[in-house]
């Protein structure tokens, strides 16, 4: 997905959030977006919005020398959804359809983003997991694929996410208990994006093959991955791409994609023509666009 002249706002609201999350003085702010604004005036915009997004990040790191930005942030929301596993856990146990159930509760945590230049209020977002509704659903593709697949990989997004990919992953193995599943992870903290010592607190390495995507951008660009994703990626029968910035990033017609995210931009929805907040649960080769 190209990235729009309509994205531009959005990188400034990140810029904006990002700093005022660590503080950074008046001085280097300045320098910060001297710099970003070059970069901006030299951005190629036929690649996707994740390229300058990473750019963003990586010189905010540099000029405050802070490594990770988010990380206590990432920390303070990992606690509260900890102390909350036994009750999602019960939620997803007591409903008609568990699988369906945590698929759509780990579509609708996309929302626990700091992505858009907004820090999400995590005791507004749960209620809404609870009694979400898909706006695209080819949920019924997945779970028919689930009965003959062998290899699954699963590109993981925002660490707030991964908490609930963890009940997916549980209950996806309760169907296919012979299904091999891998789960890739950011190489290197880019906003709360998931790494593998994020998904090992969650034990998503108890449950899944934890790997590393080789990639730092805040999706999943294919040629910046390492040899061994490409080739796990080559050999998976399905991929469950999570997230707005793999869902831009990762356009494969080839492959058997199901893209499971939240869209939060007029970008994403007009290139979908589906409305803003849409949650979505879809398959590649059924888009319509």
């Amino acid at each position: 997905m190209r990235t729009s002249y309509k994205c531009i706002p959005c990188f400034f609201r990140q810029i904006e959030a990002a700093c005022s999350l660590i503080d950074l003085k008046k001085e280097k702010v300045k320098d910060l977006l001297t710099v970003l604004t070059k970069e901006l005036l030299q951005f190629d915009f036929s690649q996707p919005p994740v390229v300058f997004g990473r750019t963003i990040y990586k010189n905010i790191s540099r000029i405050s020398g802070t490594r990770d930005i988010f990380g206590r942030e990432k920390i303070r929301i990992e606690r509260h959804l900890l102390k909350l596993g036994p009750y999602i856990k019960k939620v997803i146990k007591k409903a008609k359809d568990p699988l369906y159930t945590a698929a759509k509760m780990c579509c609708a945590a996309n929302a626990i983003d700091f992505g858009t230049g907004k820090v999400p209020d995590i005791k507004k977002v749960l209620p809404e997991i609870k009694r979400i509704k898909l706006q695209v659903d080819h949920f019924p593709i997945f779970k028919d694929k689930l009965k003959t697949i062998k290899k699954l990989l699963i590109i993981g997004d925002n660490c707030g996410e991964a908490f609930f990919d963890r009940f997916f992953i549980e209950e996806i193995l309760k169907d296919s208990l012979s299904l091999k599943i891998f789960y890739a992870v950011r190489s290197s903290p880019i906003i709360n994006d998931v790494l593998i010592s994020d998904a090992k607190r969650f034990g998503i390495d108890i449950l899944a093959n934890l790997i590393s995507s080789g990639c730092d951008y805040p999706g999943l660009v294919l040629s910046k991955t390492s040899n061994y994703f490409r080739r796990i990626y080559s050999q998976a029968d399905v991929i469950i791409s999570k997230g707005q910035g793999n869902f831009e990033s990762l356009q494969d017609k080839r492959k058997d994609i199901f893209y499971l995210f939240q869209i939060k931009c007029v970008s994403v929805s007009q290139f979908l023509s589906l409305p803003v907040n849409s949650l979505l649960f879809i398959h590649s080769k059924t888009r319509s666009d």
